[in-house]
Order: C-alpha cells, then sequence, then structure tokens
C-alpha cells in the first residue's frame, strides 16, 4: 500500500499516513520506488513563522524492518527547509526527487536518517 512516511519532531519516531491520517509508527522503514515530497506552502509557513510543521515526506511502497539495515554504499539524503526546497544527497547536494528505494532508520539518539539507492 502507498503511504507518506515522515520523521515526526514531537514523538522522535517516524509517524506512517495512509490518507493523511497517521496510521502507525516505525524506527526503521524501506521505501519503495519513494517520491520526496515537499510543499511548498507548509515550507513557506516554516520559512515565515520560524515554526515547524509536516510538510515534507516520503511516498511509496512502504515496509517495516525489524533490523537494522546495511546502509554502506547507499547515498545519504536529508531535508532542511531553511536550505532548499528539496530534499538533497548530503555529499553533492544534489536535488533527490525519487529512488529506487530508501531507507529511513533513527539513530540511538532518534535522530532520522535517510539512505537512498537510485
Amino acid at each position: 500500500m502507498i503511504r507518506e512516511i515522515y520523521y515526526n519532531i514531537n514523538k522522535r519516531i517516524y509517524s506512517i499516513r495512509a490518507k493523511s491520517v497517521p496510521v502507525s509508527y516505525a524506527k526503521t522503514v524501506k521505501v519503495e520506488r519513494p517520491i520526496f515530497v515537499v510543499r511548498a506552502g507548509g515550507r513557506a509557513a516554516v520559512l515565515r513563522d520560524k515554526q515547524k510543521n509536516v510538510h515534507a515526506f516520503l511516498k511509496g511502497e512502504m515496509k517495516t524492518l525489524d533490523a537494522q539495515p546495511n546502509t554502506n554504499g547507499l547515498r545519504k539524503v536529508k531535508y532542511d527547509p531553511y536550505k532548499y526546497g528539496y530534499f538533497y544527497d548530503v555529499d553533492t547536494h544534489e536535488p533527490i526527487y525519487n529512488a529506487e528505494y530508501a531507507i529511513l532508520i533513527l539513530d540511538e539518539n532518534n535522530r532520522p536518517h535517510v539512505y537512498i539507492e537510485r
């Protein structure tokens, strides 16, 4: 099933939405054929109000993973609304709009990390 996945800054976990309604939470997720979505209106509100809101997420076929996946050889991706209006490759700063798959994990401090295979 197609889901929207975003990092929930209040709960410090990934929230999974179906039709804009949160349905579950996960610490480690694999998303097949993800589309990286940034809603311009939500980003504009963040820039204007300096308060975060849910306006950036991945959309695709989701699979919850039980074990920590190997991310060696994958590209690390970030999103920072104050820097760019899109997700970007950490090393090259190239915009990322889609991928073959994405791995979303939380580190030991529950900070989000996103890795992709193009």
